[in-house]
């Protein structure tokens, strides 16, 4: 898991092997379930960070 923080004009550099979401969708997953213990940590230190 890697959590990075791009500009919108680079979004379209994404390869379509990646997934992207927004920190506050992430935040809702979370909330959830469905985010694992490695997940759950990497959003931690984003939010607080």
């Amino acid at each position: 898991y890697m959590i990075i923080e791009i500009d919108e004009a680079k979004l379209n550099q994404i390869p379509q092997n990646y997934r992207w979401i927004p920190l506050d969708q992430m935040m809702d997953l979370e909330k959830s379930g469905y985010f694992n213990i490695y997940a759950r940590s990497l959003l931690a230190y984003a939010v607080i960070g």
